[in-house]
């Protein structure tokens, strides 16, 4: 680890990208000195990563802040939603086209917070947005709308908990944008939808 965080230091051309776990104040510490030096990598990917506090968070979102980084990996990571108000507090959502959360519990709450920086105009250029397994409901499906609008491309609510009112809200905003939606890729399995869901869906996909 020492030896890639030393040519991430000393901005190595040939590393776009980092691929590494995180579970101790040292090693994020290392991390995030090295990103603050770097101009080179764009992925960065901390999946399964021990980020349930705040602490390595507010390192994470402050690193960020200052680097190339258009591609961030923090699948199961055990971040909820106050750990995505902390890692967001940056602005770093406006430097972002994929962002996965992947098996976290962000709850509607963390979803929430998610769309409120799209509101604010601080995710323009997110495209894919992968949020799996975060224990979602309606409530955030609905909020999650405000993506659509935006232009996101991809986006997965699989392993969720949303139903028919969630589904309605997200067919809507993509009926709404019509041949400006952009949406290519929308992953709904292993949810609550019911028949009028699977008809709203059907609706969307027409228009």
């Amino acid at each position: 680890m020492e030896v890639l965080l030393n040519r991430v230091r000393n901005n190595d051309p040939k590393i776009k990208e980092i691929d590494i776990t995180v579970g101790d104040d040292e090693r994020m510490q290392m991390l995030c000195n090295a990103l603050r030096e770097n101009k080179t990598v764009t992925k960065l990917l901390m999946g399964y990563s021990e980020l349930s506090g705040t602490k390595h968070l507010e390192q994470l979102s402050e690193a960020l802040e200052v680097t190339k980084i258009r591609s961030l990996n923090l699948r199961n990571c055990r971040i909820g939603a106050e750990g995505v108000k902390v890692l967001l507090s940056r602005g770093i959502m406006s430097s972002l086209s994929f962002l996965d959360l992947r098996y976290n519990e962000l709850g509607d709450n963390g979803v929430i917070i998610l769309s409120n920086a799209v509101q604010s105009k601080k995710a323009g250029g997110l495209k894919t947005l992968l949020l799996a397994g975060c224990n979602i409901s309606d409530e955030g499906a609905e909020a999650l709308s405000e993506f659509v609008m935006k232009g996101l491309e991809e986006l997965d609510l699989s392993a969720n908990q949303i139903g028919n009112e969630g589904i309605d809200a997200l067919t809507q905003a993509m009926i709404v944008m019509g041949e400006k939606c952009k949406i290519t890729a929308l992953e709904l399995r292993e949810n609550r939808i019911g028949d009028k869901g699977a008809i709203s869906i059907s609706l969307a996909l027409a228009s």
